[in-house]
């Protein structure tokens, strides 16, 4: 992994819940060391860079 930065999220409370919820359901599982909303969304952005690098060759066609 490489350098990590901070960002801030603009999120729904129903957004923000199930993130923190699947946080800490990775934890009890043993998939995560703690309840880390940020590991949850890099996990996304990882499993989802294909799509989203698409997305951004196809905004420059």
């Amino acid at each position: 992994m490489g350098n990590l930065v901070t960002t801030s999220l603009v999120l729904t409370d129903d957004q923000q819940r199930l993130l923190k919820n699947v946080a800490a359901v990775r934890m009890m599982r043993g998939q995560q060391q703690t309840a880390s909303v940020s590991e949850v969304v890099r996990d996304l952005i990882e499993r989802n860079a294909p799509a989203l690098q698409a997305e951004i060759e196809g905004a420059k066609k």
